[in-house]
């Protein structure tokens, strides 16, 4: 037995030296400093799983580095602190690239065709690929003008009727995120797809709260048909419905953007199950961000009453009493609201740390002339460190603070270091729904405000806990909260509510 253990001990031994010895052959002196190597390849993996999210800000404040690399099994990963580092990075879009990225999770998340499969990640980064061409077709859609003005149109509304219906009742007990998911989905789904909208089913709907939690597995292609059987079966699920969607010709009355989708597919040759499948994939990127800022928004917003009476007060500018209805014009709360739009771009700081900008080298590059990323690499940027950054933000980063974004004595609005602050993205990857998330977001928290009252259930409001996520999704930069939030929402309205919206020129 003894000499079985001595046996077992010596052989990690000459594992753990050789994986050593491989790490230092295998590595170049112009590249960023590699850390985190103790054990060789894994103490990376170990690290994200022992701290999680608060991992890079850890690093970061340990090291102090602009930048460093991770070793991992066949990998590396170039971490990227510095801010001027990040402007360095939209500069090199074809060399840096995001769409192989793109496409490798897109291959393995929706389950396409093998000839769909070929068409998604056939020379990604070239100005034929399938996503060059894709995000050139669609983004119009999204551009202020009528497309996007019709979508606001359709959300608002369906939030407005939301909230009368929770007039007629009175109040409601609920969970606080489940219930703003519901109202999120409902009226962001209402705008893409239309009357038909298919969320309006409940298993439908139910099928998409089951498969959003295993996309990051399904997306990494790590064992699906084992750690995330149920989110399969949901996605099959998901995938048959817009099928039925489409064949039933619903999607006539849906938005532009859809039929910009749609229209690309057909071109790229996709059957009737891909173009299905591709819209499992849409709905990530229009749910994925829009639920959990709208969550956090209402949250900080309600959990302080500073916070709730210095954005009602701001908002009463924006109404008009009337005695069949009120009227809430979104072009003055735009406008005239810098304290509530100060609160969101707070909110996209402070919480939007759960995940971060991702590139891939496409083939060997010197970063601003001074670190050498290999081709095969990935580049990473955390949010949690330039959201957190005391040089950009001051001594008061670490802190929710609503009136941060807004000089309260000029009440104009401040402009912090674009380089730090990327919610959103930047250059090739600036998310194309920022304006219509932008706008639902602020007409559900305006609407809120001014409708309903919310009070915890069991006393005072609690603590939003965060701690224990990994931070990792497919273009989410959101924690999501852990511990249920029992509320009690009552209405304070005495009149139906009516939205009158921007028009674009």
């Amino acid at each position: 037995m003894a000499y079985m253990a001595v046996t077992l001990a010596v052989g990690i031994a000459v594992v753990y030296v050789g994986l050593r010895v491989l790490v230092s052959l295998n590595n170049d002196a112009r590249e960023p400093l590699s850390i985190l190597n103790s054990p060789p390849f894994l103490g990376p993996i170990l690290a994200v799983f022992l701290r999680r999210y608060k991992l890079y800000m850890q690093l970061f404040n340990q090291y102090n580095l602009p930048i460093y690399t991770l070793r991992l099994p066949f990998s590396r990963i170039y971490v990227v602190n510095e801010t001027s580092l990040v402007l360095a990075i939209e500069r090199q879009a074809k060399v840096l690239a995001f769409a192989p990225i793109e496409a490798a999770a897109t291959v393995n998340l929706l389950g396409m065709s093998e000839k769909a499969n070929k068409t998604l990640k056939w020379d990604s980064t070239s100005d034929d690929g399938h996503f060059i061409t894709f995000h050139k077709a669609f983004r119009p859609t999204l551009s202020p003008g009528s497309g996007l003005d019709a979508m606001i149109r359709k959300s608002v509304q369906c939030l407005a009727v939301s909230l009368d219906d929770l007039r007629r009742k009175s109040s409601i007990d609920t969970t606080l995120f489940e219930w703003i998911r519901h109202e999120i989905v409902m009226a962001t789904t209402d705008a893409e797809f239309g009357p038909d909208n298919p969320f309006r089913d409940p298993t439908f709907e139910n099928a998409w709260y089951k498969f959003d939690p295993s996309v990051p597995l399904l997306s990494a292609n790590f064992f699906p048909s084992v750690f995330a059987r149920e989110g399969l079966k949901a996605r099959e699920l998901l995938a048959e419905g817009f099928k039925r969607y489409f064949h039933d010709g619903h999607h006539q009355a849906a938005s532009a953007s859809l039929h910009a989708r749609r229209s690309h597919s057909i071109q790229a040759g996709f059957s009737d199950d891909d173009i299905a499948r591709g819209e499992v994939g849409a709905c990530l990127a229009i749910l994925n961000n829009a639920v959990p800022a709208a969550f956090w928004m209402i949250y900080h917003i309600f959990s302080n009453p500073h916070i709730l009476k210095d954005c009602k007060q701001e908002l009463e500018a924006a109404v008009q009493l009337g005695d069949d209805f009120h009227t809430l014009d979104l072009s003055i709360v735009r406008s005239c609201c810098p304290i509530l739009l100060s609160t969101f771009q707070e909110v996209l700081r402070f919480r939007g740390v759960g995940t971060l900008i991702i590139r891939q080298v496409v083939k060997d590059h010197y970063l601003d002339g001074k670190y050498l990323l290999k081709k095969g690499g990935i580049v990473l940027i955390p949010h949690s460190v330039q959201h957190s950054k005391p040089d950009v933000w001051g001594p008061t980063a670490g802190k929710f603070e609503h009136t941060r974004f807004v000089d309260i004595d000029t009440r104009r609005m401040k402009r912090y270091n674009p380089a730090a602050f990327r919610p959103f993205g930047a250059g090739s990857t600036l998310c194309p729904g920022r304006h219509f998330a932008t706008a639902e977001i602020l007409a559900f928290a305006a609407l809120m405000i001014l409708t309903v009252e919310i009070e915890p259930t069991r006393g005072k409001w609690p603590y939003a806990r965060t701690d224990n996520s990994f931070g990792m999704g497919v273009a989410r930069i959101f924690l999501l909260p852990e511990n249920e939030i029992e509320v009690k929402i009552s209405s304070c309205a005495d009149q139906t509510w009516r939205v009158l919206l921007p028009v674009s020129n």
